[in-house]
């Protein structure tokens, strides 16, 4: 379920807004309370939508671009912009995580420079600036899939749902469902309970499934063991022609029916063993 940046809800009258508090969200469950202070920061924001500080003094920063595409040269600027904003305001700055609304395409064409080239470019250049700050920054990035990533979590389902009013359907999603439709029904549907309809073998014939199998094998093995020529010994000569007859007849619809024993989806024509069973009986 890739994430749908155009159903995101608005926040102060922009998604743009929002997806700054949803970075924001997200970020502060990154850490435990017991490693640090989180802090959320409102505009201007010197560089950094929010921070985590820690008892040793490190930060680490997020900045939240609402870019459903990759940067255009113009926007680079802007991203640029709040690096060294931050790298200013924040000296004990040590990860800073840009966080975009896409994911960092890299077709690596000849003569191009993919969204992933560019961001290592820039990453160089970061690493540059805080260089001569005397900082040392890692720089990471929460694209698309990273944020899906942790909405994902149990702990965040709600927010997704919140953020996009959208349920996530996970397998705990469906057991918990699955849960409250067995406790409503009580004591009327258990496994112990369940009666078996005769329109679940037609499902089972559709399907061809193992079952169906089974007892089509079982039907056409008991005409063979109840026929068996055992039967012919105890019976006058003047009727063994007769039952030979007929033996050999519903040979012929066991010969038919094992011609369909298959794993295979192609209809089964029940005509001719009808019409062999119907000459067997004349």
């Amino acid at each position: 379920m890739p994430l749908e940046w155009n159903k995101l809800r608005s926040y102060n009258g922009s998604q743009r807004d929002a997806f700054e508090e949803l970075v924001c969200q997200l970020a502060s469950h990154e850490h435990s309370p017991s490693k640090g202070k989180f802090h959320r920061i409102g505009n201007p924001d010197a560089g950094v939508e929010c921070f985590w500080e820690f008892t040793s003094g490190e930060e680490h920063g997020w900045q939240a671009k609402f870019f459903t595409s990759p940067p255009s040269s113009s926007r680079w600027g802007l991203v640029d912009s709040s690096v060294k904003r931050a790298l200013e305001t924040h000296p004990n700055l040590q990860q800073y995580t840009i966080c975009m609304a896409t994911d960092r395409p890299d077709a690596r064409r000849k003569g191009e420079k993919s969204f992933l080239d560019r961001w290592n470019e820039h990453v160089t250049k970061w690493k540059g600036w805080a260089n001569e700050k005397g900082m040392r920054v890692d720089f990471r990035f929460w694209g698309s899939s990273e944020i899906f990533d942790r909405l994902s979590h149990t702990k965040h389902h709600g927010r997704y749902f919140f953020w996009f009013n959208e349920e996530l359907l996970t397998p705990t999603w469906f057991q918990q469902r699955l849960d409250e439709v067995i406790a409503a029904v009580g004591p009327r549907y258990t496994p112990d309970l369940n009666v078996p309809l005769p329109l679940s073998n037609v499902f089972e014939g559709l399907s061809r499934s193992p079952d169906f199998f089974v007892r089509f094998r079982k039907a056409y093995g008991d005409i063979g063991k109840k026929w068996s020529k055992d039967i012919l010994k105890p019976i006058e000569t003047a009727a063994l022609e007769q039952v030979e007859s007929f033996h050999q007849q519903l040979g012929q619809v066991i010969q038919t029916a094992k011609s369909y024993d298959k794993p295979e989806m192609e209809p089964i024509d029940w005509a001719p063993m009808v019409c062999q069973v119907e000459d067997a009986l004349k």
